[in-house]
């Protein structure tokens, strides 16, 4: 796992929503939504059973998925037309910023302690 490229990957998520948002593509919100889409959760997905009893692996198990359901959410208002909602679920304190957050450090942690293969 390429865990710089994993961080790079999810931090630029809210630019990419900002950027649906501002018509520069639309984003389907089931495959936003899918924490196995990307090449972290496939990581994840193939890893448990070697990782599973890592409690920082566990916790960025769930953070991931619950950042991808929170972004597929965001998409969703997006493609309604509903923008000043889903700048609210982008907001400092939303679900995703939260999720975002967890999911940077938990790589971090996880680089930091050598938990890949």
């Amino acid at each position: 796992m390429d865990f710089e490229a994993a961080i790079l990957s999810h931090t630029r998520w809210k630019r990419r929503l900002h950027a649906s948002m501002a018509g520069e593509g639309r984003l389907d919100p089931a495959e936003v939504g899918a924490d196995d889409h990307c090449d972290l959760g496939r990581w994840l997905h193939a890893e448990a059973g070697r990782l599973a009893e890592h409690p920082d692996f566990q916790d960025l198990v769930a953070q991931h998925a619950a950042f991808h359901r929170a972004a597929g959410r965001v998409v969703d208002r997006i493609n309604d037309g509903n923008h000043d909602e889903a700048h609210r679920l982008l907001g400092f304190d939303s679900e995703f910023a939260q999720c975002s957050l967890k999911v940077v450090d938990l790589l971090g942690r996880l680089r930091r302690h050598g938990a890949h293969p």
